[in-house]
């Protein structure tokens, strides 16, 4: 069955002015992409190792593909290596594109608090010294939060805490110990998010737990509240507490971490911003158009619209939305294993 050429529309933030419009086709009931602006390997929080990405991007003969681990560019450079290696045994038209993905705050008017977002820096100089630097103290700042839910930890176990394996089962991922070496040389050695949804689910899980939890956080009602809301202000309580400890990694602004981007050659765009966003389902076009705008004033160069997080109407707002901003339109898959095959961008349906 013939792909069908479909009426949306992202745009290759690689090719320089003016940026070159890439058709998004639609296949049954999925939308593919030959090119990809967020893909993630081993080298951050995905299950395919560069190696394994390069064979695949040289298979797609003619993709695009932006590599963009967490708080690290060496996915990247790993993954351009391999690539040319293969295309001297064997042709291939595709290429990878250095990039980078990492969190930031944005402050939207009328918003009752900042939105956490993502942002991919696209095309960016991976061997940029101000970058090599700027994530190092990034990493120091996140290594000081997983000491402080540590200590944490420790307080709580001199109270009674009943810790159960010392182990953490990311979402989706295999378990593994609860803190790796904290002093790796490259790379953000552990996600503080897993660790504080370990610490968080543990206290849930006894009623001993619970108790202690109520107690040390001097949360009123805590043992009968609904467990969203519990949780919700118990990952408050415990951000307070480490945050007096340690100078935590928390999120730069987003025009901050534009500047850095910019800095070593890249192009911002802000990654999947449905999930920032609440009920941007039932948002419209012109309510969008303004959060864009307020963006772009920030430093965003453009929006990954067209993602698998984003439902297919949803998407096409906000690429409507970003184009009336000034903004370019981007898409990927946001790949972290095999099950999000390269060049998959979204399902109608979802």
């Amino acid at each position: 069955m013939a792909l069908k050429r479909s009426r949306r529309y992202a745009h290759d933030v690689t090719s320089g002015e003016p940026f070159q419009k890439i058709p998004l086709f639609e296949d049954r009931f999925r939308l593919v992409s030959n090119i990809d602006h967020h893909i993630h390997t081993s080298e951050s929080d995905g299950r395919r190792t560069p190696k394994q990405r390069a064979k695949e991007i040289h298979q797609k003969n003619g993709m695009t593909a932006v590599i963009c681990d967490h708080h690290t560019p060496y996915g990247a450079i790993l993954t351009l290596e391999e690539l040319d290696a293969l295309k001297k045994k064997n042709a291939s038209d595709s290429r990878v594109i250095a990039g980078i993905e990492l969190g930031a705050q944005a402050s939207i008017k009328g918003a009752d608090k900042p939105l956490h977002i993502h942002v991919l820096g696209i095309s960016i100089d991976p061997q940029d010294p101000t970058l090599k630097e700027w994530l190092r103290l990034l990493k120091k700042g996140f290594k000081g939060d997983i000491l402080g839910y540590m200590e944490l930890r420790d307080s709580l176990v001199k109270r009674g805490y009943e810790s159960g394996e010392e182990s953490i089962r990311p979402q989706g991922y295999p378990e593994r110990p609860l803190v790796r070496n904290l002093d790796a040389k490259d790379g953000i050695p552990e996600k503080k998010t897993d660790i504080m949804r370990y610490l968080i689910d543990r206290l849930f899980q006894t009623e001993n737990n619970r108790s202690l939890a109520a107690d040390f956080f001097q949360i009123r009602d805590f043992e009968t509240m609904r467990p969203k809301k519990a949780k919700r202000i118990l990952s408050a309580r415990i951000g307070t507490f480490t945050k007096t400890k340690y100078f935590g990694g928390k999120d730069q602004s987003l025009t901050q971490v534009s500047r850095i981007i910019k800095g070593c050659g890249g192009l911002t765009v802000v990654a999947h911003i449905g999930t920032a966003i609440d009920d941007i389902d039932k948002k419209d076009t012109e309510s969008l158009t303004e959060i864009m705008g307020q963006l772009g004033g920030m430093g965003a160069d453009g929006i990954e619209a067209y993602t698998p997080k984003h439902k297919i109407g949803t998407a096409d707002r906000i690429a409507n939305a970003a184009r009336n901003a000034g903004l370019l339109i981007t898409c990927g898959s946001d790949s972290h294993d095999i099950d999000r095959p390269l060049g998959d961008i979204g399902y109608f349906g979802e």
